[in-house]
């Protein structure tokens, strides 16, 4: 881990906005894991235990990892309406393994071939994964992480992902594309200005 990385590391059970969706360690992603985030969404009535379908709150999460050492570190910082199917997919990527498959056409055989799992999505989550020893996945509460904050313009989850994501200087954040009144960028842009960076 370079230097900036334990910079930015915290330690995590000081912090009332966050609220422990799971752990996991590395190779250790099993079905319990599934069912902890399961449990977890069922006992905050987020989604009926039989839809799996959020409401359409959109919510904000955070995945810290670490190696050789006692502090966390923020990986990644995400908001979606349905945090339960995001994270979810998150840890398949990062148990993926890439598989080269041959296709045939109507007429021929083996005509080209492509290796599964090569997306971005699932190469950023195995090597988040490749990284650390040691995992967890928080909610963060919106309104007491921005207490005495004013969002102005801007939808607050998003820039409470944008504060987090620059206060934690997670690893593997990138603001979201401008698409469908995703401010992401410019909240970024304009924090940043303000804090002199």
């Amino acid at each position: 881990m370079n230097e900036i990385i334990y910079f930015s590391c915290i330690d995590l059970g000081s912090i009332n906005f966050l609220s422990e969706i799971c752990s996991f360690s590395k190779n250790k992603i099993t079905q319990e894991t599934f069912n902890k985030i399961n449990d977890y969404f069922e006992k905050n009535n987020t989604y009926e235990s039989n839809q799996k379908e959020q409401d359409d709150k959109k919510r904000l999460w955070a995945i810290f990892g670490r190696k050789d050492t006692d502090k966390w570190f923020c990986l990644q910082v995400g908001s979606s309406i349905n945090i339960y199917k995001e994270i979810r997919e998150n840890l398949n990527a990062m148990i993926s393994e890439p598989t080269c498959i041959e296709k045939s056409t109507f007429f021929h055989d083996n005509v080209y071939s492509f290796n599964t799992y090569m997306d971005k999505h699932s190469v950023k989550y195995r090597a988040m994964y490749d990284k650390c020893e040691q995992f967890i996945i928080y909610e963060i509460d919106v309104s007491e992480y921005l207490k005495d904050e004013d969002c102005g313009k801007y939808d607050e989850v998003n820039y409470a992902e944008v504060m987090f994501a620059y206060n934690t200087k997670a690893m593997f954040w990138n603001p979201a594309p401008a698409t469908y009144g995703n401010q992401e960028r410019e909240i970024y842009d304009n924090v940043s200005k303000i804090n002199n960076n």
